[in-house]
C-alpha cells in the first residue's frame, strides 16, 4: 500500500500530535518538580529565617543574662552572707573617719524577725532568707559632718537604711539604722 499525500500527511500531524502530546507531559512532570522544588525552597528559607531569629533571641537572652550576672554580684556584696558585723562596724567607722564625725556609742542587735521599717514607717516584710541588723549609734561632729557621714552610707556598697536621726544637746546625733544580709 502505497503511502499516499494526504496519509503521510495524516502521519505527520499524529507524530506531532504525539511529540506535542508527550512534550506536554514531560513538561507538566518537569513543571510539577520544580514547583515541588520551589518549595522545598521556600520551607527551607522560613526554616532559616527561624532559626536565624532563634539565634537572635538567643543572643539576647545570653546578654541578659550576662547583665543579670553582674547586677547578682552587686545584689551579692550588698547582701553579705552571714551577719559579718566585724566588716560592717569597720565600714561604719572608715566612713566616720573620712567625714569627720566621731562615735560616741553603737548599739547592735540581731533581728529573727523578717521585718524591716519602711519609709512610711510601717514594717514591711523581707524575702525569706533575708535577716536584719538594727543599729543605734550615737556620733558628734557638727552638721556638715553628720551630711557627709549619710552620705557615706549612701554611697556604702552594703545596704542601709537609715530610719532615724536624732538630736541631743550637745551636737550629738542619734542614729537608728538597720541593714540585710543573708544566711
Amino acid at each position: 500500500m502505497p503511502l499516499t499525500a494526504r496519509n503521510k500527511q495524516l502521519i505527520v500531524t499524529g507524530v506531532m500530535v504525539v511529540i506535542i502530546v508527550v512534550g506536554a507531559w514531560l513538561g507538566f512532570e518537569q513543571y510539577k518538580a520544580v514547583a515541588a522544588q520551589q518549595d522545598k525552597v521556600t520551607v527551607a528559607a522560613e526554616e532559616l529565617q527561624a532559626a536565624e531569629q532563634e539565634l537572635a533571641d538567643l543572643k539576647e537572652l545570653s546578654n541578659t543574662m550576662d547583665s543579670m550576672s553582674v547586677e547578682l554580684n552587686n545584689v551579692r556584696s550588698s547582701l553579705p552572707a552571714g551577719e559579718d558585723i566585724s566588716d560592717l562596724l569597720a565600714n561604719l567607722e572608715a566612713i566616720a573617719v573620712y567625714s569627720g564625725v566621731t562615735f560616741d556609742s553603737i548599739s547592735v542587735a540581731t533581728s529573727g524577725e523578717q521585718t524591716a521599717i519602711a519609709t512610711t514607717g510601717e514594717e514591711v516584710a523581707t524575702p525569706a532568707g533575708v535577716n536584719r541588723i538594727n543599729l543605734a549609734i550615737s556620733v558628734t561632729g557638727g552638721y556638715q559632718n553628720l551630711k557627709k557621714y549619710l552620705h557615706g552610707i549612701e554611697q556604702n556598697l552594703r545596704i542601709i537604711d537609715v530610719n532615724s536621726i536624732s538630736i541631743s544637746e550637745g551636737g550629738v546625733y542619734l542614729l537608728n539604722m538597720q541593714t540585710y544580709y543573708v544566711e
